[in-house]
């Protein structure tokens, strides 16, 4: 028997946040996905509701999300990979943002997760079940003729804690692709943008099985970001560098401003009682970059120190990019 190298369910039920959310699993899904080096993405919604339908037939209530499969192109649970994935916070693509936590979130919506992996270089499916009692030795590795990557996670099984019918409890998200694309794109912005800069163009598709619908993240979606540098010194005179990037169009919509930590969204400026508005007609998005960020994110969000007030008050003097008030 090889067990994972940590206690999974304590770090499930004393590290991940009681918060956790189906879209917390579908982010942290996809950012695996694109941390692998997958172009094309797959989110697939089922539910097993029964819709309440109006006497012409006309579905009145929203069904809520059940199952959520998601199928990409990427490297898939190659050795390297598979032994990253059975050590909690490993150092593995820690540079591209990775908290090495991620999958943690998954068991705290659900049961379990099944992966299925076709690996091209190894002419080989490898199958295995993630859940709290998690083996890193039944990993089952069949060969076979494969001709493309194609790496599969389904999430079915939801915990009592987040759907239990006798106990009143229903946490489910609405099946909407319209309000789950958004939300994956303004989470995942920062990460899209920065690959696209690299000339990684990715392409993220959300289909609702129930109804046969689809929407699509495309690289048409992610703005052409402009930027600005400035540098912020703490207390001790030690300067850090800061990058803003920002898109302000003279469009009705509203402000969203982030502060960014590898590559990743991790909270909104209101998030952090900076308050902070576009003069009237104008929308866009902000997004702040900083090593120092980097520096200071935990698995929770940001430390204390990067808490400074110091710097939101700095970074409110740098905003000449902004339209003048009408």
């Amino acid at each position: 028997m090889g067990k994972m190298f940590a206690e999974i369910g304590r770090i499930v039920d004393e590290d991940v946040s009681n918060r956790v959310n189906q879209y917390n699993v579908i982010y942290e899904a996809i950012t695996n996905s694109i941390h692998a080096n997958a172009t094309e993405i797959t989110c697939t919604f089922k539910s097993f509701d029964n819709p309440y339908k109006d006497e012409n037939g006309i579905e009145v209530s929203t069904l809520k999300v059940d199952t959520i499969t998601v199928r990409d192109n990427g490297d898939g649970m190659n050795c390297e990979n598979y032994d990253s994935f059975c050590r909690y916070r490993s150092e593995y693509k820690k540079d591209l943002g990775a908290e090495g936590t991620g999958r943690l979130v998954f068991l705290k919506v659900y049961n379990f997760v099944r992966y299925k992996s076709r690996l091209v270089a190894l002419q080989e499916e490898r199958n295995f079940k993630f859940d709290r009692n998690f083996d890193i030795e039944n990993i089952r590795k069949t060969t076979c003729e494969i001709k493309s990557n194609i790496t599969e996670i389904s999430l079915t099984d939801l915990s009592d804690n987040y759907l239990n019918r006798n106990k009143h409890i229903d946490r489910r998200i609405k099946l909407e692709l319209d309000v789950i694309k958004e939300k994956v794109l303004i989470n995942l912005i920062p990460t899209l943008f920065f690959y696209k800069k690299k000339g990684i163009n990715i392409t993220i598709e959300f289909l609702d099985a129930t109804k046969s619908e689809s929407r699509a993240i495309s690289p048409s979606d992610i703005p052409d970001f402009e930027s600005t540098s400035f540098i912020v010194e703490d207390k001790e005179r030690k300067g850090y560098n800061f990058t803003l990037n920002y898109k302000i169009e003279n469009i009705d919509g509203k402000l969203r401003a982030f502060y960014c930590a590898n590559n990743r969204t991790v909270a909104e400026f209101a998030d952090k009682d900076f308050k902070f508005t576009l003069p009237s007609g104008y929308a866009g998005f902000l997004l702040l970059e900083s090593k120092y960020f980097d520096e200071k994110i935990n698995n929770h969000g940001f430390s204390q120190q990067a808490r400074t007030p110091n710097y939101e008050c700095e970074f409110a003097v740098n905003t000449s990019f902004l339209p003048p008030s009408q």
